[in-house]
């Protein structure tokens, strides 16, 4: 093993082309049993384990080996400690916890986990397997699920949870730090009303991120230890590499924010503005509306034109995997969107995901 390694070999990529194949291809399957395949659940959880695909699994163990610094959470500190010295184990511990809390959002909400971990291996994997905020954002969701949907004989000890969660999901990955303080979002009632005012005050919304990241950038924000904690993370995605340089890559990372974006603006739609919203209950719509509130952030970021925003914005926007999972599963459970809809607004993801990895091939061949 070549610590030293930053990148994907030819045999490398083309493992992870097939295992994400058989994955989505068995979860498909699947999707249409009546039985919980947790085989699923476990192809999900390996092909995380062995992201061999993304640069950040190199990097990811060039740090764990080392312990470096570049760990900006000290919660990756501790868990490499007692990993017992093993990429592998140490992968396991945190992407396990991440799928176990996905696994558990669902059960909470009453989704179909089948069709849940179908959506999610073929929207969402990919992003969800190379990032640490994976984790984070599980953590987060998990919790906000506690508050949206209580156990109605302990209401109190599932706020109590769900803010918990919600709070460990900071040490999960910073980057949450926006999302726990805009948490009561959630409740708000989304109307075509309220989307016309939002669209009109969008470019201040532009504006404002802007202004906030360059503060964190120049390390002028960092008021206290955890701002400036913040900061630091945020200063750190401003040193990232941009790799998209030539149209290839563009075009991958067009399609791969459309599949977001895409689903979004349908659940926006479906759960929110159409007359079969009232059949929706409030936990569903809470998880849609803060798919939309990252959505914004993330196309903010997308506009804004200081140097971490490019970065930053992708990793926002894959923050809503979990959640626009879990509720178009819920809606295609209802009979409110078709089997076929719901392959026409994945096939965008399977297009960017399938172009992505044949290009990385023929590209090392």
């Amino acid at each position: 093993m070549n610590i030293l390694q930053d990148e994907a070999t030819a045999g490398e990529f083309l493992f992870s082309f097939m295992f994400f194949n058989v994955a989505m291809l068995v979860s498909f399957i699947c999707a249409r049993k009546k039985q919980n395949c947790v085989f699923v659940w476990v192809l999900a959880l390996l092909f995380c384990i062995y992201a061999f695909w993304d640069t950040d699994y190199y990097s990811f163990r060039y740090i764990f080996f080392h312990l470096t610094p570049s760990f900006r959470d000290p919660l990756y500190y501790y868990l490499a400690y007692i990993s017992l010295g093993s990429y592998s184990i140490y992968r396991l511990i945190i992407w396990g916890v991440a799928m176990l809390l996905f696994y558990k959002t669902c059960n909470r909400f009453g989704v179909n986990k089948n069709l849940s971990v179908y959506i999610f291996v073929v929207f969402s994997l990919l992003t969800f397997s190379f990032a640490r905020a994976s984790l984070g954002m599980a953590l987060y969701f998990y919790g906000l699920s506690c508050l949206l949907k209580p156990n109605m004989n302990n209401r109190r000890t599932s706020y109590f949870s769900g803010i918990v969660f919600i709070c460990l999901s900071y040490f999960g990955h910073r980057s949450m730090l926006p999302l726990i303080l805009l948490t009561p979002l959630a409740y708000i009632q989304i109307t075509k009303k309220r989307v016309f005012v939002l669209g009109c005050i969008f470019p201040v919304i532009v504006v404002a991120i802007r202004l906030v990241l360059q503060y964190f950038v120049k390390d002028n924000y960092a008021m206290g230890g955890q701002l400036s904690e913040f900061s630091d993370a945020v200063r750190g995605y401003a040193t990232v590499r941009d790799f998209e340089l030539n149209w290839k890559f563009k075009l991958i990372t067009l399609l791969r924010n459309m599949s977001h974006y895409l689903i979004c603006l349908y659940l926006l739609w479906s759960v929110w503005l159409k007359k079969q919203s009232i059949m929706i209950p409030p936990y569903i719509k809470g998880f849609v509306t803060m798919s939309v509130v990252i959505s914004i952030i993330a196309l903010a970021l997308s506009l804004s034109d200081v140097g971490v925003a490019s970065v930053t914005s992708k990793r926002y926007l894959y923050m809503t995997g979990i959640p626009l999972c879990i509720s178009l599963a819920y809606t295609v459970q209802k009979g409110l969107c078709s089997w076929r809809m719901l392959n026409v607004l994945l096939m965008v993801s399977v297009l960017w995901a399938e172009g992505y990895f044949i290009g990385k091939i023929i590209s090392h061949y």
